[in-house]
């Protein structure tokens, strides 16, 4: 189940992110119990203790990861404050910002794609989640501004959404490779021309 929110305590939330990031540098295979304790500044009790062996703690990473990244994304999407435009132009340029940014690693939910979901069926639930709602949201902002007049497209919603979607799991990829920000940036531009904006 994907976290509601937060984890109790600052302490908490702090070792948590400290999991992630040593997870996210080592993958889970290559990351040792002794590497976790020594990262999350915590004795090996204590880590058992709040969040069980190695992969108990691996889930919580994960549905932490995905509870925070989903959030302005859906935020966004939901918004009636500002326009159609600014809402996709507003998180095209969040995705930019953040895989172009020289410290970016990519994307967590993918690289646990690439590492876990074939073998793993609870991080494949997670994942497979998180990515159905985040398309769902995505055709149900396309559709409804279709048929509202908000923009204008010779594509369909679910055309649309398609295309959106392949162009985000693209990117996750093309960040961690040299010398591609501005193949990012050029995608995205090349999905804008799609639509007309009223």
């Amino acid at each position: 189940m994907v976290l509601k929110g937060r984890p109790k305590t600052f302490d908490n939330y702090d070792a948590l992110e400290k999991a992630q990031k040593i997870f996210w540098e080592k993958g889970f295979e290559g990351t040792s119990m002794c590497e976790l304790v020594s990262g999350m500044g915590i004795s090996r009790q204590s880590l058992y203790n709040t969040f069980g062996n190695k992969h108990d703690l691996f889930i919580r990473c994960l549905e932490y990861y995905i509870h925070e990244s989903s959030k302005k994304f859906r935020d966004l999407l939901t918004t009636d404050s500002i326009s159609a435009k600014e809402k996709l132009n507003q998180i095209i340029e969040m995705v930019i910002d953040n895989y172009t940014c020289p410290e970016s690693k990519g994307c967590f939910a993918s690289f646990a794609i690439q590492e876990m979901a074939q073998k793993d069926p609870e991080v494949k639930r997670l994942l497979d989640g998180k990515f159905e709602r985040s398309y769902k949201q995505i055709h149900e902002f396309f559709d409804q501004s279709l048929n509202s007049g908000k923009i204008a497209s010779q594509l369909s919603a679910k055309e649309l959404a398609n295309l959106f979607d392949s162009i985000l799991m693209s990117v996750t990829s093309l960040c961690k490779l040299s010398n591609r920000d501005d193949q990012i940036r050029s995608l995205f531009g090349i999905f804008l021309k799609q639509i007309k904006f009223s």
